[in-house]
C-alpha cells in the first residue's frame, strides 16, 4: 500500500497554477518567506524557501486559500529549500567529489604527459623522422669555394 502522505507531497511537485499575480516577488513588500501584495492585500507566503514537509504542511492547513509564490523547473515541478535530489546532498557531493578528482587527477597527468611528448610527437608527425644532418664547418666550405673560385678566374 502506497505511502498517502507521499503521494501528496509529490503532487506539489507537480503544482500548476490557472492564475498568476501579475504583480512580481520583487515587487512585494516583506522578507523572503512571506510579502506583502498591495494589490490584493494578502501575504504570498514564498514557497520555494520552506521545506517540502514546511510546503505541504502550509497548503494542507491553509488549504489553498493563501496567496503563494514558488520558483518552477522547466517540467513545472516546484522546488523548495530541500530539493536537491532523491540521494541526498551528502551522498549527491560524496558521489560526485570523487569523480571530480579523478577527473582532475587524469587532466593533470595527459596535461603533464603532453609537455614531454607534444613536441616529438609532433615532429613526428609533421617532417616524419628523418636523418640528422650534420653542418660542414667553415673551413671546409672555405677550403670548397676557393678552388671553384679560381677556376672561374682563369676562364
Amino acid at each position: 500500500m502506497p505511502n498517502k502522505q507521499a503521494e501528496n507531497s509529490e503532487a506539489l511537485f507537480g503544482i500548476k497554477l490557472d492564475y498568476k499575480c501579475p504583480l512580481s516577488w520583487n515587487d512585494l513588500d516583506g522578507n523572503e518567506q512571506v510579502r506583502n501584495c498591495r494589490r490584493c492585500k494578502q501575504n504570498v507566503y514564498n514557497l520555494s524557501m520552506m521545506t517540502r514537509d514546511e510546503a505541504y504542511r502550509f497548503i494542507n492547513e491553509t488549504e489553498g486559500k493563501e496567496c503563494v509564490a514558488f520558483y518552477q523547473r522547466r517540467d513545472g515541478k516546484l522546488i523548495t529549500r530541500d530539493c536537491v535530489s532523491i540521494l541526498g546532498r551528502q551522498e549527491l557531493t560524496a558521489k560526485y567529489n570523487f569523480w571530480a578528482w579523478i577527473n582532475f587527477l587524469c587532466s593533470a597527468g595527459l596535461l603533464a604527459l603532453l609537455q614531454i611528448v607534444g613536441p616529438a610527437g609532433l615532429c613526428t608527425l609533421v617532417q616524419g623522422v628523418g636523418p640528422i644532418m650534420v653542418e660542414e664547418s667553415e673551413t671546409k666550405l672555405e677550403k670548397n669555394t676557393k678552388p671553384k673560385e679560381d677556376a672561374i678566374r682563369k676562364e
